[in-house]
């Protein structure tokens, strides 16, 4: 799926400084512009020419949301890029690039100086220049004045507006390349398998430029897409620092490449819809415990909020689930999971009270094929599947194993999809090495062991390095 590629075709009009420009050839100059174009090319120069400057927005397309900070500061500048998979920070230095990336519970900040790896450095080189580069926004201003002369620009109207108390001018307009001359085409990269159609509503600032909100919807291949800009923050002449980190390490490329793997997973559940898409996108959120992930399964949210609380314990979530039968089952999950009666307190049914407190106190009592005692869902959907029960007992007490073919699984795992024997344990996934792991995915296990690998040999080769030189 090309999503990230149609996203940056899109934004060639994009009326922040931020976005993705595309460089082009000069455009013959607009002896006039109406007010309307004045003021959407103002936007898309807001923040030029000012050397120090701290600038924040968030962008959802189709409920995928990304936030974005900049700051520039005495001529260094830094990047923060928060999506619901990653977490990263490029510091682009005077004397080097740092990159930073946390994906799932791993961290690590890498120099780029020695880093020869030209897919890194050409991603790298390319961020600097879409979010900082103050020429490719005056070829923005530049293209805008061209596309109007053209009437692939066509204003649909002005308004007084606000955006959150603040007052701008609402601009409506569209554009249209269904008759852009192949010429053009060619020259800004308008593909003819590309959206040709995008309307947009922006409120603009009239004195600063700046784009408080701006929505963008166009079809595409039978879908309808829509992106929301937000702005955060804007601060001129800002006192923000910026504080590269002092410790570095190997791993943070590996981390982005893992990264975009599960992203590319997550384009692939958009190819479906309805239940079939939010179900595959709850699977992604169970296998990497994110809640950021869940948030996105829409129907199966709660759901896939609920089997990473079971495998986290995360105390945060219980009260942003919005089934009050799931949130229930939550607190019975922290209840079991911390072994404490106290997180039985929010819940709301009754019966369901008796079931968290057993919980928080359960010490089983079942044999193999032996009727339950206490009703004790991971118990009995053990013994339901055909499997063999039985009670270990260790330092901190009992708890129940299910066993199947000589293997065993601890029966809270298997029932959370945790552990499995055989892909009906994993829904839409694939049992593995008695993991649930779709084709084609590494194990967070296996990918933290490789980051672990990776690291120590390039230790081992930078010593061996150091003992051979003169």
């Amino acid at each position: 799926m090309e999503n990230q590629e149609i996203l940056l075709g899109v934004i060639l009009v994009a009326v922040i400084a931020a976005a993705a420009y595309i460089v082009f050839m000069q455009p013959p100059a607009v002896p006039e512009s109406p007010e309307e174009l004045e003021l959407l090319k103002k936007s898309v120069l807001a923040t030029s020419g000012h050397g120090d400057y701290y600038y924040s927005y968030e962008e959802t397309q189709n409920g995928y949301k990304v936030e974005y900070a900049l700051l520039q500061k005495d001529g260094e500048r830094m990047l923060e890029i928060r999506n619901p998979f990653a977490d990263k920070t490029v510091y682009f230095l005077e004397d080097d690039t740092i990159f930073c990336e946390y994906f799932a519970g791993y961290e690590a900040c890498s120099s780029v100086k020695n880093n020869n790896d030209s897919y890194f450095v050409s991603y790298l080189n390319s961020l600097e220049s879409l979010f900082f580069e103050d020429a490719d926004a005056e070829n923005e201003a530049e293209k805008l004045d061209y596309f109007y002369e053209k009437g692939y620009l066509k204003f649909k109207g002005m308004n007084d507006a606000s955006v959150g108390g603040k007052p701008c001018k609402e601009l409506l307009y569209e554009l249209d390349y269904t008759n852009i001359s192949l010429a053009d085409a060619n020259r800004y990269g308008i593909h003819p398998a590309s959206p040709k159609h995008f309307d947009f509503w922006v409120c603009i600032d009239e004195d600063s430029g700046l784009a408080y909100a701006r929505n963008l919807t166009y079809l595409y291949d039978g879908k309808k897409w829509d992106t929301v800009f937000r702005l955060q923050d804007a601060e001129f002449n800002t006192t923000r620092t910026i504080d590269p980190p002092s410790e570095l390490a190997e791993g943070a490329y590996a981390a982005l490449l893992e990264e975009k793997g599960w992203f590319a997973r997550y384009q692939q559940c958009r190819d479906y819809s309805g239940e079939a898409e939010e179900s595959c996108i709850s699977d992604l959120g169970t296998l990497l415990k994110s809640k950021n992930v869940c948030e996105m399964a829409g129907g199966w949210r709660d759901r896939c909020l609920l089997t990473v609380v079971a495998l986290t314990g995360d105390e945060g979530i219980c009260p942003d689930i919005s089934d009050m039968d799931y949130r229930d089952d939550c607190y019975i999950e922290m209840a079991y999971y911390h072994k404490d009666e106290s997180y039985c307190a929010p819940v709301l049914n009754a019966s369901k009270q008796e079931t968290c407190i057993e919980a928080a106190n359960y010490q089983p009592n079942i044999t193999s094929n032996e009727s339950i005692e206490i009703a004790n869902p991971a118990a009995v959907n053990c013994l339901e599947k055909g499997y063999d029960y039985e009670t270990r007992t260790n330092e901190t007490g009992e708890y129940g194993v299910c066993i199947y073919g000589g293997l065993e699984c601890d029966e809270w795992a298997l029932y959370n999809g945790e552990c499995c024997f055989t892909d009906d344990d994993c829904a839409y996934a694939n049992c593995t090495n008695r993991t649930c792991v779709p084709d084609g995915f590494m194990d967070m296990g296996e990918f933290l062991n490789y980051l672990e690998t990776e690291e120590n040999e390039t230790v081992s080769e930078n010593e061996t390095n150091s003992t051979e030189s003169p």
